[in-house]
């Protein structure tokens, strides 16, 4: 299907039938001028930003916990041997991160010193603005545009110290119950197809220049007969004695019809069973949300999931998957696995104690509850297991537990540039077209 070009005019809203009328364009160049002289009074999100000190920008394309080294912040031109550790500060999207810093207390860098974060790569959170309201946006599991988010390193020139993520550690004295379980979730996404969202007009060929309601990455579509299908694997170590798995399930419309499909799950593809139905309208967006039976999952930890597409009453329809997500309850059995995000439930007692079986080697934990104030959870060890207490559990909490640090694709110097709305009395006419390609699947 060929996809539409996306424009954006400043002075009207050009469609394949031409410009607005002269009334609204005055009506926005009248906007846009009244906008200009309120620039000085507003704020650009860019005050965390001193201009007298240097910034280095880290790419991020993995979650997990980082490390950086003497030898690799050297390289990329931070000046490692010549400031005190103590002052240096790691920002994300404008709000500064705890971090921990191996041997700052000294006041100097030195070779085998080493800084560690935690970090997230990019996703469809930042795209939220983009859209004509938040709720228009399908999901915010993936970014429109790229998966490398961008942290910045810096270092004050005042006396005053950088964050620094706290550290606790607690022998289980009280004799606190071990906990069974932690909250696992399984999701894919697909991004295969962009989807363009609602259209409008007698013939359906107007798209706004916004991302409107429903627009974004998607699977590929099937039409009426045919059927999409998905085998979530690695479902293992389960604790079936308590809830139910949950499954999500969210489609996309992908023509001006209505559609409905209908949605099974099993234990493999010869094995299947209904679940329920999805009806829904043109280019709307259908999550289905329901609780499936232990039975469902194979013994070899697969899950199965296929929908239908049937279409109403004989008309075309077109569906794709957008994202599966299966929750379940996994068992502190991790079978070597690495970089896992534990979700653990809350404690009335308000700590809790929890005994992990079969981790990865030199492996530690981390509260990443509050990821821009994460917390370093002390462990003991012992031969094939590793047991911790785990404060403020008066709450759901979550920990990430990883054994081996990741790198950063890349460190580099970044300039900002001071810019003073006031001083400029022009805008900048552009034009965006297909967006959508800008981003390869």
């Amino acid at each position: 299907m060929t996809r539409r070009n996306k424009i954006i005019e400043l002075f009207g809203h050009k469609t394949k039938k031409g410009m607005c009328d002269k009334i609204s364009c005055l009506i926005i160049v009248i906007s846009i001028l009244t906008s200009v002289n309120l620039f000085a009074r507003q704020n650009f999100a860019n005050q965390w930003i001193n201009f007298d000190q240097e910034y280095f920008k880290i790419s991020i394309s993995e979650n997990g916990i980082y490390r950086l080294t003497y030898n690799q912040l050297e390289n990329s031109g931070f000046p490692v041997s010549s400031i005190d550790p103590r002052r240096i500060q790691l920002f994300y999207k404008g709000t500064e991160l705890a971090i921990q810093l191996e041997g700052q207390q000294d006041g100097s860098f030195d070779p085998m010193d080493y800084i560690e974060f935690y970090a997230v790569k990019n996703d469809g959170s930042s795209d939220t603005e983009l859209y004509v309201t938040p709720e228009a946006q399908p999901h915010t599991f993936y970014n429109l545009f790229s998966d490398v988010s961008a942290y910045f390193l810096t270092y004050k020139l005042s006396t005053d110290n950088g964050k620094r993520i706290s550290s606790f550690f607690e022998n289980n004295v009280d004799g606190i119950a071990d906990e069974t379980s932690y909250q696992k979730e399984l999701l894919q996404l697909f991004s295969s197809s962009y989807h363009e969202g609602e259209s409008y007009g007698s013939t359906n060929d107007i798209v706004l220049s916004q991302y409107d309601n429903y627009e974004g990455w998607t699977g590929s579509f099937a039409s009426r007969g045919q059927s999409l299908n998905l085998t979530i694997q690695n479902i293992i170590n389960q604790l079936e004695t308590e809830v139910k798995p949950k499954i999500e399930v969210l489609l996309a419309g992908g023509n001006n019809n209505s559609h409905n499909a209908e949605i099974f799950v099993g234990a493999s593809e010869s094995f299947l069973r209904s679940i329920g139905t999805a009806q829904f309208n043109k280019d709307e967006n259908f999550l289905f949300t329901t609780d499936i039976e232990w039975s469902d999952i194979s013994d070899s930890g697969e899950l199965a999931v296929r929908v239908n597409v049937n279409g109403v009453n004989g008309g075309s329809d077109r569906i794709a998957f957008s994202y599966i997500r299966l929750i379940y309850l996994h068992t502190f059995d991790l079978s070597g696995e690495d970089n896992q995000k534990l979700i653990l439930k809350e404690n009335t007692f308000g700590k809790s104690f929890i005994k992990v079986l079969n981790p990865s080697d030199n492996s530690r934990i981390w509260d990443i509850t509050n990821p821009v104030n994460p917390s370093n959870i002390g462990i003991n060890t012992s031969f094939q297991e590793l047991s911790a207490v785990i404060p403020n559990t008066s709450e759901n909490r979550t920990l990430y537990l990883q054994s081996q640090t990741l790198v950063p694709s890349l460190i580099e110097r970044a300039l900002f540039e001071p810019i003073n709305p006031v001083d400029y009395n022009y805008l900048i006419k552009f034009t965006i077209k297909r967006k959508y390609n800008r981003r390869k699947p």
